[in-house]
């Protein structure tokens, strides 16, 4: 029987040789680390905190594990983030997207449960139960359920990556990196990410199918339009301007009739009122009494600043005091 031999590499001994050999290494690491650099390049100005992400209808959660058919800790933190985003009015619906290629590990149903736990109408959650990994979870929110801007919710870690291959799949997104405690699974997560990349460039670059695409599914536009005929903002609104909303929600033009004398009152009234309650009052009435300009400005450049709602305030009561009465088309 004859007898195999194996080799041990050896080392250039020459100095030429051993110059080539670390030019090599170097050109390797440079390879690796490419992907991971494009990630950060390309997200820099898309990252966001829970306070400051611009106002967005949707949100995409994703997936990250169960324990014992509960959201891992990790999972659970993207979820109350998602919630605190909700309950703030700076989204309408959320699309959780996880894995459910088993019958008994369900990550969009214990995703759903959480939330409603946590203060979301079920009627506001999507499921997505093909969400095998972001770049099916990115491509399946734009082709099926037809969400062309989000916010996506993950840990610091993966947010970079989620937008990039969200952005790649033709949703505009921001991302709100969720913090936490930096320990053995995270450091995981993050040395995961660097291999991670080079298949996130690849499928950027190439984009293929999803595992499953299948048809096209209504439920992100049904809740959304749940949202819009509730009648109210999503922003649990004093019992006076939901009654002052109700009969404007839904006309296409608006007629604002004033006493000279009441206009004083009703502008010292909406000087105690924060500024995102005014937003959402704003927001509902379609900017009716200020123009298709400030309504085109929210969709492209998302929350106004402080400043501009003054503005907004002090324009309605300008053109208002100036002859008792508003009419806006």
């Amino acid at each position: 029987m004859r007898r195999i031999t194996v080799r041990r590499p050896r080392l250039p001994r020459t100095r030429a040789g051993q110059r080539r050999l670390v030019q090599a290494l170097a050109a390797v690491c440079v390879l690796a680390l490419l992907p991971a650099t494009w990630l950060r390049l390309s997200t820099g100005d898309r990252l966001r905190t829970v306070a400051d992400v611009p106002r967005t209808e949707v949100a995409v959660v994703f997936g990250a594990g169960l324990w014992d058919g509960e959201p891992s800790p990790y999972l659970a933190h993207r979820l109350d983030a998602a919630a605190e985003l909700y309950r703030a009015g700076r989204i309408r619906v959320v699309l959780v997207t996880g894995d459910n290629s088993r019958k008994d590990y369900d990550e969009p149903d214990a995703m759903r449960a959480y939330l409603t736990r946590h203060g979301v109408p079920d009627t506001r959650i999507v499921s997505d139960y093909a969400g095998f990994d972001t770049w099916d979870s990115c491509v399946r929110a734009r082709k099926i359920f037809g969400v062309d801007r989000a916010v996506l919710i993950s840990q610091g870690f993966h947010i970079r990556r989620a937008v990039a291959l969200c952005e790649a799949a033709g949703v505009t997104s921001y991302g709100v990196g969720v913090d936490d405690r930096h320990d053995v699974t995270w450091y995981y997560g993050g040395a995961r990410e660097v291999l991670a990349a080079g298949k996130a460039a690849l499928d950027a670059a190439f984009r293929p199918d999803p595992h499953f695409l299948g048809p096209r599914e209504p439920g992100v536009r049904r809740a959304l339009a749940e949202a819009e005929g509730s009648g109210t903002p999503d922003l649990h609104l004093p019992r006076a301007y939901r009654s002052m909303l109700l009969p404007m929600a839904d006309t296409t033009r608006i007629t604002v009739t004033l006493p000279t004398e009441q206009v004083a009152e009703l502008k010292k009234l909406t000087d105690n009122v924060s500024g995102y309650v005014a937003e959402a009052v704003a927001r509902q009435l379609r900017y009716q009494l200020l123009g298709a300009d400030l309504l085109r400005h929210q969709e492209e450049y998302g929350a106004f600043t402080e400043e501009e709602l003054a503005e907004a305030r002090s324009r309605i009561f300008d053109d208002t005091e100036a002859g008792g009465s508003a009419s806006a088309a």
